[in-house]
């Protein structure tokens, strides 16, 4: 981006670029005015890398052994396209790669441009003219300069770490907002907003918090000092949300003694099981039941994600006969429910038949003549409780 508005009388181009198989580019310059004229169109076949000026007067190109164009070269359009209009503006470089595979980048480019008059000064090339705008002259290359061109101190991108550390319910303005800094010896001062309103400040040199957040997007401003140094503002954008609804898949493992669970909606969830509370982060957890009626329930720290309950019957009160068995088996069960669903599973937990059924009385028969001989699992699920025993069909 070119200041200074004068008039062009020549331009030349400086370009470094590292790419395999120069055949695949289209370099273009555009000038402010919006002239566009082509550098360099697919030449040099497979040779590699651009070192070279872009100049009117220089020679045709010729493909070179180390970087394939070099020296002070000719473009493929004209340059002097430019004289005449005006430096002011942007000037804009485009490199097309015309195929896949192959990549490269650009490692310098400049443009020398002459003008009717003279430029403004700028010694320090701060970008702020010495003649009167830059009231700090000498500062260092590379340092941040505000519009009178002196040191505007900018903090590390990396300088702090902030999250949103938990999701509000919808109406209990319970969010929080943390953040972190990884410089602790500047004095920070944060500021929250949203649209528009300040929330609060807080003061602090390694971590800060804001509490007592209600939905919405906030955005966080962070200013520092230390000494006669006072560091450039950074900000941020953050959402605070309502958290997913809990979500719980729960399966029997195939001899019906545990139960697993997928849980997911955002953690730490707690599990009561038959009275005993256990916290986890995990998303796969596998529970040992007790022998007879268990009773889980899982939920989290908010009641807006809502809870998870379910009962489970582990007994000894299911009998097979004869077993092992060859073609009918005799299932005795004490459920109370009418509808019993009856799943057989593989040794190795793979579902091998289901069947629905109305029980009309105990004991039932199942014809299992159909299996392979080997080691089977049958489980009798009824409305509020399930049992599993081993069978073995010969």
């Amino acid at each position: 981006f070119v200041v200074e508005d004068k008039t062009i009388t020549d331009v030349n181009v400086i370009l470094e670029v590292t790419h395999t198989y120069l055949e695949d580019l289209v370099i273009t310059l555009t000038s402010p005015s919006g002239t566009r004229i082509t550098l360099l169109s697919r030449v040099c076949g497979e040779s590699d890398d651009i070192s070279a000026i872009f100049d009117d007067d220089g020679t045709a190109i010729t493909c070179s052994s180390g970087p394939a164009v070099i020296g002070t070269v000719a473009p493929l359009g004209t340059l002097s396209s430019f004289n005449g209009e005006s430096t002011s503006g942007e000037w804009r470089l485009e490199i097309e790669d015309t195929a896949p595979s192959d990549g490269g980048s650009i490692e310098v480019f400049d443009l020398e441009i002459c003008v009717e008059g003279s430029f403004r000064p700028d010694d320090d090339n701060d970008g702020v003219f010495d003649d009167g705008d830059d009231l700090c002259l000498g500062t260092p290359e590379g340092i941040p300069v505000d519009t009178t061109g002196c040191p505007l101190n900018a903090l590390p991108s990396d300088n702090f770490t902030v999250t949103v550390e938990s999701g509000s319910c919808r109406g209990n303005n319970d969010g929080r907002i943390a953040v972190v800094a990884a410089n602790t010896s500047i004095d920070y001062e944060g500021t929250l907003t949203s649209s528009g309103n300040t929330i609060g400040s807080i003061q602090f040199q390694e971590e800060g918090f804001f509490d007592e957040l209600a939905i919405g997007t906030y955005e966080l401003c962070i200013t520092g000092s230390t000494g006669d140094i006072t560091f450039r503002e950074t900000c941020f954008v953050l959402i605070v949300s309502e958290p997913e609804a809990l979500s719980v898949l729960a399966s029997l493992t195939v001899n019906g003694e545990q139960v697993g669970l997928q849980l997911s909606g955002g953690g730490p969830y707690l599990v009561n099981l038959n009275g005993v509370i256990t916290q986890t982060t995990a998303s796969n957890i596998v529970l040992d039941l007790d022998p007879g009626a268990n009773t889980l329930e899982v939920t989290t720290a908010l009641p807006c994600q809502g809870a998870f309950e379910a009962q489970y019957m582990v007994g000894s009160s299911l009998v097979v006969s004869p077993n092992p068995v060859s073609e009918k088996l005799v299932v005795f069960q004490s459920f109370e429910s009418t509808r019993l669903t009856i799943s057989i599973f593989a040794a190795d937990g793979k579902l091998v038949e289901t069947y629905e059924l109305e029980v009309v009385s105990s004991p039932m028969e199942l014809d299992v003549s159909q299996l392979s001989s080997g080691v089977y699992y049958l489980r009798l699920t009824g409305s509020s409780e399930s049992r599993t025993t081993k069978i073995l069909k010969e």
